[in-house]
C-alpha cells in the first residue's frame, strides 16, 4: 500500500464542541480535513446509544468525512487491567462493543491506553493480555486492529507493549503514538527506537513537558523532539493520514477556522519531513 499523500489528513473529533456534529465536520471539510479520530463518548462506563451512532452515521454520509481510527472505551476504574473482576469483565464488553462501533463507522483500528494509575505488576500485564486474546477473535472477524497507546508512566507502557507485542501478531496489536504522553512520561526515544515497526495510529500533538496540553506539533511552547518524531514515522510501516489530537481553541464553541488552517500547515510541514526522510533512506548508497 502506498503512503498517504500530503493533501490527505486527519483530526480527532474532540476538536468539534459547537453541539451540531454535521456543522462541525463541515468546517474539517472546509479546512481540507477527510478524516478523523473518532473519539466521542470514550472515556465513560458504558456503551454508545445507538441513536447517537446512527446520528454519527448519518453525519458522516452527509458531510463526506471518514473515520479513520477510533478511541477505545475505558477509565481509570474501568479497563482491561483492574483488579476487580466485575469492572474488568464491564471493560471488555465495552471494548466488543467499540470494535462494534468502529466496524461500523468504517474505521481500521481501535485504540487502547498501556495501563496508567496503577503500581506496575506482573497481574496488570496477564490481565491486560488476557482481555486483548479474548478481543482478538471478533477484531479479526470485523477487520478491526488494536493500537496499544502509551501513557503517562513509562514503566508501566514500556513493559505493557513489550509483552503484547510478543503476544500478538503485528497485524492484530500495534502502537499508537501519542508524543505529548512521551514528553510528560521521558520515553520518546525508547518508544521510536523500539516499537516503530508497530506504528498503526498516531495522537500527534505538543507540550512543555508540565501537562498534557494537546497543542499543535512543532508549537513555539512545546518542548518535544519532532525530528525524532519524523524519523520514527519515516521508518515505520505507518501509510494512513497523519493524524492531530488536539482540542479546541479556549472560549471556542466551533472548530475555528484559522486555527485548522495552522492546522493543516502543521502537517504539511511534517508529511514534507517525513516524506523527505522515506526518500533518503531509499536513495541507494555507494
Amino acid at each position: 500500500m502506498p503512503h498517504a499523500t500530503a493533501q490527505t489528513y486527519s483530526i480527532s473529533d474532540k476538536i468539534c464542541n459547537s453541539g451540531d456534529v454535521v456543522a462541525d465536520l463541515e468546517a474539517l471539510r472546509a479546512a481540507g480535513f477527510e478524516y478523523i479520530h473518532f473519539s466521542t463518548r470514550w472515556f465513560q462506563d458504558a456503551p454508545m446509544e445507538e441513536a447517537e451512532i446512527k446520528l454519527w452515521e448519518q453525519a458522516l454520509a452527509q458531510t463526506g468525512i471518514k473515520v479513520l481510527d477510533v478511541h477505545g472505551t475505558l477509565t481509570p476504574k474501568v479497563n482491561l487491567w483492574v483488579d476487580d473482576p466485575d469492572r474488568r469483565a464491564l471493560a471488555f464488553e465495552l471494548l466488543l462493543h467499540r470494535l462494534e462501533v468502529t466496524h461500523r463507522l468504517g474505521g481500521d483500528a481501535i485504540v487502547y491506553h498501556a495501563p496508567n494509575t496503577i503500581e506496575p505488576s506482573e497481574q496488570v500485564y496477564r490481565y491486560l493480555v488476557d482481555g486483548l486474546a479474548r478481543a482478538e477473535e471478533t477484531a479479526r472477524d470485523l477487520g478491526i486492529r488494536i493500537a496499544l497507546e502509551n501513557h503517562y508512566d513509562a514503566e508501566l507502557t514500556n513493559r505493557s507493549l513489550e509483552i503484547c507485542f510478543e503476544r500478538f501478531e503485528p497485524d492484530y496489536l500495534g502502537l499508537t503514538l501519542d508524543p505529548g504522553h512521551a514528553n510528560l512520561a521521558g520515553n520518546l526515544e525508547w518508544l521510536c527506537r523500539n516499537c516503530h515497526d508497530r506504528l498503526m495510529v498516531l495522537h500527534l500533538n505538543d507540550n512543555d513537558g508540565e501537562r498534557d496540553r494537546h497543542w499543535l506539533p512543532q508549537d513555539q511552547r512545546g518542548t518535544i523532539d519532532w525530528d525524532l518524531v519524523v524519523e520514527c514515522i519515516a521508518k515505520s510501516p505507518y501509510n494512513k493520514p497523519l493524524q492531530l489530537e488536539v482540542i479546541p481553541l479556549p472560549g471556542s464553541s466551533a472548530p475555528d477556522a484559522g486555527y485548522l488552517r495552522e492546522a493543516r500547515a502543521t502537517l504539511d510541514d511534517l508529511q514534507r519531513r517525513i516524506t523527505q526522510a522515506r526518500q533518503k533512506d531509499s536513495s541507494p548508497t555507494d
